[in-house]
């Protein structure tokens, strides 16, 4: 079972780094990413948009890199970026998880 301690901890991610791990079966990739959002109706010519923070998971099955992996394998979801979220991150890692147990 994924725990907080196995994906770092909030504050990690506040810094853009990315985290990558595995458990059973599946990789998963875990990363704070900045977009910029459409500018409000009636902004000031050269108003800088405003940025949005979200957590972007990615899960793929072993034993590849996620470069290295066929985009078609990739599940990717977005949360975010909120301590709640976090949490919400780990439920899903250990949701998905069976998806990746090969059985023989």
């Amino acid at each position: 079972m994924i725990e907080a301690k196995d994906i770092l901890s909030f504050n990690f991610y506040t810094y853009g780094q990315a985290f990558k791990g595995s458990y059973s079966g599946m990789r998963y990739l875990v990363q704070m990413k900045k977009r910029e959002l459409p500018l409000p109706e009636g902004s000031e010519e050269g108003a800088k948009p405003p940025v949005e923070k979200y957590f972007f998971v990615a899960t793929w099955p072993e034993p590849f890199s996620y470069e290295n992996t066929d985009e078609s394998l990739i599940k990717k979801v977005e949360y975010p970026f909120k301590e709640e979220s976090y949490h919400d991150i780990i439920d899903y890692l250990n949701g998905i998880h069976k998806e990746y147990v090969k059985t023989e």
